[in-house]
């Protein structure tokens, strides 16, 4: 009876092992949109609204959570997955409007819209900056 025993704990261990493995799922398919804080004026943060062609398709915000401003130089980035998108979607249509959160929580817009050929695994820098008549958005 003693022989038997090695043999049947060897059989739980295995089956036990077997039923704890993990599925890991793959990450999601995903591209980002930097923006890089030149401006003279304080920065609070950025809001955002997203578009496929005439479609809306999301918004958001980007604020630091003890609400202070951003410094020069500071990077504000905009993660987009596969998620946010139908499946299979086109992003050769996709664009961006930008709004400046100042220190009296306004928003302000910004001279020109993002608009890109978007593709997954891409980074997209911009810099915003002061210009004559608001804020100016600039490709890197």
């Amino acid at each position: 009876m003693r022989r038997g025993r090695p043999i049947l704990l060897i059989i739980i261990v295995i089956f036990t092992l077997n039923g704890c493995q993990k599925t890991v799922s793959e990450p999601s398919a995903s591209f980002q949109i930097e923006i890089i804080n030149d401006c003279s004026t304080a920065v609070f943060g950025v809001h955002y609204e997203y578009f496929l062609g005439d479609r809306a398709c999301g918004s958001g915000y980007i604020e630091k959570l003890d609400n202070t401003a951003y410094q020069t130089g500071d990077i504000l980035a905009m993660d987009f997955t596969s998620e946010d998108f139908a499946a299979d979607v086109d992003l050769s249509a996709f664009y961006v409007y930008l709004f400046i959160i100042d220190d009296n929580q306004r928003e302000w817009p910004v001279d020109v819209n993002i608009a890109i050929d978007a593709e997954f695994g891409q980074t997209y820098t911009y810099h915003i900056q002061n210009g004559p008549d608001g804020y100016v958005l600039i490709l890197d």
